[in-house]
């Protein structure tokens, strides 16, 4: 996990990365159907595709609702599939 500051700036960025090992068929599908992921994280409020390469590649922008004292936050997603 990756933690950048920027001057001037009210928010903090935060980016992760990491390996699913499970079945791709699974993960793809999960990926691929907003409504489905946000079954399997039910602390996802909102979430849509904000550009969709393929089934394989795209970002999904989303609202994460947090456990007190963190606040909701905006979340960026950005997968690709190999």
């Amino acid at each position: 996990m990756y933690y950048k500051y920027t001057e001037g700036e009210p928010i903090m960025e935060c980016v992760t990365d990491c390996i699913i090992e499970y079945p791709i068929s699974k993960v793809v599908c999960i990926m691929a159907e907003p409504e489905i992921m946000m079954d399997f994280t039910p602390e996802l409020k909102k979430l849509e595709y904000l550009k969709r390469n393929s089934d394989f590649n795209g970002n999904l922008v989303g609202d994460m609702v947090m456990p007190w004292p963190m606040y909701p936050r905006k979340m960026l997603i950005d997968f690709t599939v190999c």
